[in-house]
């Protein structure tokens, strides 16, 4: 799949999840940005330097949005929309932080290869 089908893909699961929930794209950036800081520190179990440099970090921004938008489509294709928006909410949390997903090994040097560039940098 080439950057711009995935982009394509990203709006389209992003546009359903707006129609579902009846939010705005502030509000869906929002529940993905702190669902993506929850994960982090449910992952790393609470040491916040390692959050603060996957955060930082434009790698793991392109595979959370990649994995939030694969249980994005899970969710939209596998709930009723005749549901309380409210409900809808409280659901589509729930499934994102119960799903268990892993960062790759790719993904953590990627991080550690930006942690060091930051330190040369600095020096």
């Amino acid at each position: 799949m080439t950057k711009q089908e995935n982009r394509q893909r990203q709006d389209y699961n992003r546009d359903k999840i707006l129609d579902l929930l009846k939010i705005s794209q502030q509000e869906y950036y929002r529940i993905q940005f702190d669902l993506a800081e929850e994960y982090l520190m449910e992952f790393f179990q609470g040491n916040v330097r390692m959050v603060m440099e996957y955060m930082s970090t434009p790698a793991f921004w392109s595979w959370w949005r990649s994995q939030y938008t694969i249980i994005d489509h899970e969710f939209w294709m596998n709930v009723s929309d005749d549901n309380e928006p409210w409900r809808l909410m409280k659901g589509y949390r729930t499934v994102h932080k119960m799903t268990s997903i892993f960062p790759s090994r790719t993904l953590y040097h990627k991080v550690m290869d930006n942690v060091k560039s930051k330190k040369h940098e600095q020096h």
